[in-house]
C-alpha cells in the first residue's frame, strides 16, 4: 500500500491543509476551498480545478451494503 501511494503522489505537494466538517452518516462538507493544478507529469491541457468551500462528499462513495468491510470514509479516503 505504501508503496503504491509514494509512486502515485511522487512529485506533488499539499498546497494546503483540508479543512472540512462532518456531518451525521459519514457526509462532509468544505469549511474552506481546495485545488488541484495539473502536474509536469499531466496533460498540460488540463484545467486547475477548484472544489468550493460548502461541497458536501461522502469522500469514497462505497454502496452501503459494503460498509461494513469498507467504511466510506476508511484510511483510503
Amino acid at each position: 500500500k505504501d508503496q503504491w501511494f509514494d509512486k502515485l503522489f511522487k512529485d506533488r505537494a499539499v498546497d494546503e491543509a483540508l479543512k472540512m466538517g462532518r456531518f451525521r452518516d459519514h457526509y462532509y462538507y468544505l469549511t474552506g476551498p481546495i485545488s488541484w493544478h495539473p502536474g509536469a507529469n499531466n496533460d498540460p491541457g488540463l484545467p486547475t480545478v477548484i472544489v468550493p468551500t460548502g461541497f458536501v462528499t461522502d469522500l469514497a462513495s462505497i454502496p452501503r451494503i459494503f460498509w461494513s468491510v469498507l467504511p466510506p470514509d476508511g484510511d483510503y479516503a
